[in-house]
């Protein structure tokens, strides 16, 4: 399994998210992909800028686009869970058109919205993250004004 990790900054809702680093990141994302052409993905809000709430759909376009597109990966085979800036963690369930292309997102809590309920999703679809793997997630997850998970 690979594993790659980035940090993003959106501007507004609607931007384009662009690369950056940890000073001025929004949205650290952890990515995962699975021999069996399925991949996962957790995000992080940085606390600061736009939130990942808001700006879901431009965050997972960008991911789309530039990561897991890139590697041949479906966006209907990538699983989502994140982080909000309230320290709650989510499932981001990917929509599609009509046309079978990536349309938006759907909000879903993951069970009572911990750290741990965000690994049990991400296990349940086979992503199990390393030692070092996990140190980088809370280290993303210990952001300045959230409460270290």
């Amino acid at each position: 399994m690979n594993f790659e990790s980035v940090l993003l900054a959106c501007d507004t809702p609607r931007s384009t998210p662009r690369y950056t680093g940890p000073e001025t990141a929004n949205v650290a994302a952890f990515l995962w992909y699975r021999p069996d052409g399925s991949a996962a993905a957790l995000l992080v809000d940085q606390c600061r800028g736009t939130s990942v709430t808001n700006a879901a759909e431009a965050i997972m376009a960008f991911l789309l686009r530039q990561h897991t597109g890139r590697r041949g990966y479906p966006w209907n085979g990538l699983s989502v869970a994140y982080r909000d800036s309230e320290g709650q963690w989510d499932q981001l369930a990917l929509t599609g058109d009509a046309d079978g292309r990536f349309a938006g997102v759907d909000f879903r809590p993951l069970g009572d919205r911990t750290l741990d309920d965000a690994l049990r999703f991400l296990a349940a679809v086979g992503v199990t993250p390393s030692p070092a793997e996990r140190a980088l997630i809370q280290q993303a997850v210990n952001c300045a004004g959230a409460e270290a998970a």
